[in-house]
């Protein structure tokens, strides 16, 4: 759709949604895009996609997604070299904190928006969410599974409350006027040693607890299937959020809801990509020796459901060296340079992809020729 044929909604009217994704997340941004059309009877749904340089085809093509579902969408570029002193590690990427800026980017005449990460899906009619009353708050929110009272009080919050980032209602008027954008950056890059869940404990500390406490079926979190108390809302989310580093497109999730991701990629232009790594499985396909960084619970699971044979682990844990796990030997992570780099295939099994990545390449391996990320 050009500029000329995007059809005017009164801004009074419109449901604005932000959502924020590179090209590694598209997918599943997609996903959750469409997931939110998909349940809607609104045609006022304005999507502000927060944009690190998709390239202008994937724009094109998740336009007319959004397009055929009577939805739509306005791109904005977003600068990464802005959060570049941000403090990053594990799954995280510097997209996260892109929320901290987007109520700033929204037209001003825009009062109200909802942000939801990229890795949901919405199963209700998102307007009921958007008309939420939280004219006296800046922010309505779920509350997250984590509650560490000590973290809280590091971070200066002085209650019992700490909100998940996820899914944010915002009111973009009192955001705006109390400067929250201002006060994240800056809480952020002066205190990087607080921050364990990045985005989300800037956010809890700025506002110090003072936000609307959503329903918590606009939130189901991951950890949620695991506790009682939510057995009710697990029945039946609004939202359903794939929380932890275990993501419903690695081959080794056992979340509840992982087929119902699978039957949305299906409607998309990934619905034939192989939840195993192309270059993988043509190196395995010329008898390559398979060994598995890792000997954790990641690990366990990726090996169980790998249609391949493992030579040996490696791991960084000096206790482990020359022990057994899952029938093989684990050895220290310098045993592959006796190995002929052509010869072997190493797959990350931990939550650390980006540092265990890393500290491959020093060894002289390259990513997607001697060793493969599925946990992304």
């Amino acid at each position: 759709m050009n500029k000329s044929e995007v059809k005017y909604i009164n801004m009074g009217e419109q449901i604005n949604i932000i959502i924020a994704s590179d090209e590694q997340y598209l997918c599943h941004a997609t996903i959750t895009i469409i997931s939110i059309l998909s349940n809607t009877k609104s045609k006022s749904i304005m999507f502000y996609f927060l944009d690190e340089g998709i390239g202008k085809e994937n724009r094109e093509y998740i336009e007319w997604e959004v397009n055929k579902l009577n939805g739509n969408i306005k791109f904005i570029n977003i600068d990464k070299e802005i959060f570049s002193k941000f403090y990053i590690s594990g799954h995280i990427r510097q997209s996260a904190y892109y929320r901290l800026i987007a109520p700033n980017l929204l037209p001003v005449d825009a009062e109200k928006a909802i942000y939801v990460d990229s890795d949901l899906i919405v199963g209700d009619d998102i307007v009921k969410l958007f008309k939420e009353n939280i004219d006296e708050y800046i922010i309505g929110a779920v509350e997250d599974s984590k509650q560490d009272l000590n973290r809280l009080k590091g971070l200066g919050i002085n209650n019992q409350h700490y909100f998940n980032s996820g899914v944010l209602l915002i009111n973009l008027i009192k955001w705006r006027e109390a400067n929250v954008t201002e006060k994240a950056f800056q809480f952020a890059i002066d205190n990087p040693a607080k921050l364990i869940y990045w985005d989300q404990d800037t956010l809890n500390a700025v506002l110090g607890g003072e936000w609307y406490q959503l329903d918590t079926k606009w939130n189901v979190q991951t950890v949620f299937f695991e506790l009682e108390e939510y057995k009710k809302v697990c029945s039946n989310p609004s939202i359903i959020h794939f929380t932890t580093d275990i993501k419903p497109w690695h081959i080794y999730s056992e979340h509840p809801y992982r087929q119902l991701y699978l039957e949305y990629r299906e409607k998309t232009r990934w619905n034939n990509i192989s939840l195993i790594n192309d270059r993988l499985l043509d190196r395995m396909s010329l008898g390559t020796k398979l060994i598995v960084f890792g000997t954790g619970n990641h690990a366990e699971r990726i090996v169980g459901n790998l249609p391949f044979e493992v030579a040996y682990f490696v791991d960084n844990d000096e206790r482990k060296y020359r022990t057994i796990f899952l029938d093989k030997l684990v050895n220290k992570p310098s045993s592959i340079l006796s190995e002929n780099k052509d010869d072997i295939a190493v797959i990350i099994a931990s939550m650390y992809t980006k540092e265990i990545g890393n500290q491959l390449k020093k060894l002289g391996f390259e990513k997607d020729i001697h060793f493969f990320e599925l946990h992304s």
